[in-house]
């Protein structure tokens, strides 16, 4: 990969990071209890973003504990199983602590994205399982929905 390609990668990672740190600061325990997104609070989706970073994150340690390149992958009905099932898990994490969870899971899965090889980058690039190494495109998804209800003063 490309340096310039896997520097926006990170900057992008770097970016969303930032925007969950400012939102989670400028929120407060009622604006994050809030549903906006029904059923899913602003609290939920931070927890559900800081699930699926950590998930992504155990998918690569298993890959490297297997010898594999890259995780392994599976379908978006299973994906909507998971979404499905996390929701109540989610729904209950006190509110500072899903901001917590959120910045501490980005920071773990971001640190081990930028130490893998720019090949495994690429390669799974190419597959177009981005969402293994961008962890913008989840993350930007769900700001944009929270950014959405609670617009800047």
């Amino acid at each position: 990969m490309e340096a310039k390609a896997r520097a926006a990668i990170e900057d992008r990672n770097r970016s969303t990071v930032d925007r969950l740190r400012s939102l989670g600061a400028r929120l407060s325990n009622e604006e994050l209890t809030r549903v906006i997104d029904p059923p899913w609070t602003a609290a939920a989706l931070f927890a559900h973003v800081a699930f699926w970073d950590r998930f992504v994150h155990a998918r690569w340690v298993l890959a490297a504990s297997t010898g594999s390149r890259t995780p392994l992958g599976f379908d978006d009905a299973l994906l909507e199983l998971i979404n499905d099932a996390s929701l109540q898990p989610c729904a209950i994490i006190p509110p500072q602590t899903a901001v917590h969870d959120c910045l501490a899971a980005a920071a773990q899965i971001d640190a081990l994205t930028r130490s893998l090889e720019a090949d495994v980058v690429s390669e799974v690039v190419r597959e177009h399982r981005e969402r293994l190494v961008d962890r913008s495109l989840h993350r930007g998804e769900h700001l944009n929905t929270i950014e959405a209800a609670f617009p800047s003063p």
